[in-house]
């Protein structure tokens, strides 16, 4: 691992220990509540950022298409709150596995996705700042849900 993936592999520890607290003692009534009609639920939130962690910061790091294991319906289906954790735990493997073997070189690669032309790095902060984003809308429900008395 280079210089430049250390810190990135020490990000992504961070992350999912955030993640990981954002979720303790989370119950299946939280994973399910909304505040309101047509806002996401704590499912639909994990349920994204297990793609974002599971297939596209691997094909960030790895160029892949789309790792194995991994449903093309994946989002369309329902999970259970230890399915979604298991998903984001194989996906900070994945991840975390991937930058120890990555070199500085291959984060300053060019590559063009979503009809723009950036660098993997810069993709990886992106795609990093979407978990540690998603992670606070987490946060912030939780709080909605134990403030409402939905919790009672």
């Amino acid at each position: 691992m280079d210089a430049q993936a250390q810190p990135l592999k020490e990000h992504v520890e961070y992350i999912f220990e955030r993640i990981g607290h954002a979720v303790k003692g989370l119950s299946d009534d939280e994973l399910s509540w909304t505040p309101c009609r047509g806002s996401n639920t704590i499912e639909w939130i994990l349920t994204h950022m297990a793609r974002i962690g599971y297939v596209l910061i691997p094909q960030a790091i790895q160029g892949t298409v789309k790792p194995g294991g991994w449903d093309d319906d994946y989002q369309e289906q329902p999970h259970s709150l230890d399915e979604l954790l298991d998903d984001l735990e194989k996906a900070h493997v994945i991840i975390s596995e991937a930058l120890s073997e990555t070199c500085d070189e291959e984060l300053t690669a060019s590559l063009t996705i979503w009809g723009r032309e950036t660098d993997r790095k810069s993709l990886l902060f992106h795609l990093l700042a979407e978990l540690i984003h998603h992670n606070g809308q987490i946060a912030m429900l939780r709080g909605i849900y134990k403030r409402s008395g939905s919790s009672n």
